[in-house]
């Protein structure tokens, strides 16, 4: 697979959730490139994407693939969601848990802002979305539902224990139970001609 210089893999899913040991999730653990699982039955075309990042290098990528994308399809914005947790021990500081949580999306923000501020958005907007939860992947699927997202586009890898719950595990757990196709971007988010060929073929002018 190497030798050949493959920019991406399209593996299919058979409907449903709940479902561990798929190829599709031994793909993105073991491909050197990035995999686009699509579950059976979806709509060969999307309208709105959703980009869960922890604002590491790897969601930039992410990102950048996504913009590249939406860009491709003629979409005029991006869903991008970053979820943040309340940390333990909060009732240390001697404010409230709603208190603690202003706090973390404050924060959340501030970092939003530097994320994006080099990027080259191509025409395409931005539309960031911070939620609180524990379980960030239980989160990005409620989400996709409530926007309703037609594509998740993700890194498959992060930057330490935060990042790795984020952009590892639960990358997988996106494959395995996404009803919407999941784009897993394991490559930096330059190498995408064939993938915005792709898109300008199942994505003709609306």
């Amino acid at each position: 697979m190497k030798n050949l210089e493959i920019d991406l893999l399209l593996v299919g899913r058979k409907s449903g959730r709940r479902v561990s040991g798929t190829i599709a999730e031994n793909l993105v653990r073991k491909a050197p490139c990035s995999v686009l699982m699509v579950p059976w039955g979806v709509r060969s075309f999307f309208q709105k994407v959703l980009v869960p990042i922890d604002f590491s290098s790897h969601s930039k990528d992410a990102l950048e693939v996504a913009t590249k994308m939406a860009k491709a399809a003629k979409l005029d914005e991006v869903s991008v969601a970053h979820v943040y947790d309340v940390p333990l021990g909060y009732h240390k500081t001697g404010k409230t848990y709603e208190e603690v949580d202003e706090i973390m999306r404050l924060h959340a923000k501030e970092h939003y802002d530097a994320f994006v501020h080099d990027l080259d958005q191509k025409a395409v907007t931005f539309h960031p979305i911070f939620r609180l939860n524990r379980h960030p992947d239980e989160e990005i699927l409620d989400l996709a539902w409530e926007l309703p997202a037609d594509m998740i586009v993700m890194g498959s890898r992060g930057m330490g224990a935060v990042a790795a719950a984020l952009l590892g595990s639960n990358t997988e757990y996106l494959i395995r139970n996404s009803t919407v196709p999941v784009l897993a971007v394991k490559e930096k988010g330059q190498r995408v001609g064939m993938l915005e060929a792709f898109l300008e073929m199942i994505n003709p002018e609306q």
